[in-house]
């Protein structure tokens, strides 16, 4: 999904920018920490506040932190304020891909759920994948600001133009497919999880 996608380039260029600054290596390890406790909380309240929030706000939360958070590492050079900022945007990532996922998994006809769960990962995985490879190749020829600069377009510009999609909660099942099931929410959140701690591993 282009949410995983981005967020790894903005993760990758964040970190190697830092360590383009100077910012000593022990701060640098912090940083990836407080990105992983940042993820491991998210995905403690996601399905909290899944609940609470309709999908899309959801997602929006992720993307507008993203846009507004990562040109912001560009004016600071300290790396424990670098890891509030990449810990301000993991937390909101598994809200976001739970989600997206639960919808998913919701509107699929019941034959069709794990070969759906399965692609999921699968799209999920690549891109995890491609973004670091997309942002280190992106910083070499432009630089890691302009490489954040492009990064939080691109979010912005997703958001903006996301269509609204209806609310899981009110979705009826239609012939084929089965009741929602109340495991599918912790089953995108704990698929977030994996996302993030192989991205800080």
């Amino acid at each position: 999904m282009a949410l995983d996608f981005l967020f790894q380039v903005v993760h990758l260029v964040i970190i190697m920018a830092a360590q383009q600054d100077d910012v000593p290596s022990g701060q640098i390890g912090v940083m990836a920490a407080m990105f992983g406790v940042g993820g491991l909380l998210g995905a403690l309240a996601a399905p909290r506040l899944h609940r609470r929030l309709r999908q899309r706000h959801s997602v929006l939360m992720v993307l507008w932190a993203m846009a507004v958070l990562a040109p912001v590492s560009l004016t600071v050079t300290n790396g424990l304020l670098l890891g509030l900022l990449l810990a301000g945007m993991a937390f909101f990532a598994p809200t976001a891909n739970t989600a997206v996922s639960t919808y998913q998994l919701l509107t699929a006809p019941d034959r069709l759920r794990g070969r759906l769960s399965g692609i999921i990962g699968l799209v999920s995985g690549v891109s995890a994948a491609l973004g670091p490879l997309a942002g280190g190749l992106t910083m070499e020829r432009a630089g890691p600001r302009w490489t954040i600069v492009a990064a939080a377009a691109g979010t912005a510009v997703i958001a903006v133009v996301a269509p609204p999609q209806p609310d899981p909660g009110r979705l009826h099942p239609a012939p084929g497919r089965g009741r929602p099931r109340t495991g599918a929410r912790r089953h995108a959140a704990g698929r977030s999880v994996s996302v993030l701690v192989g991205a800080v591993g």
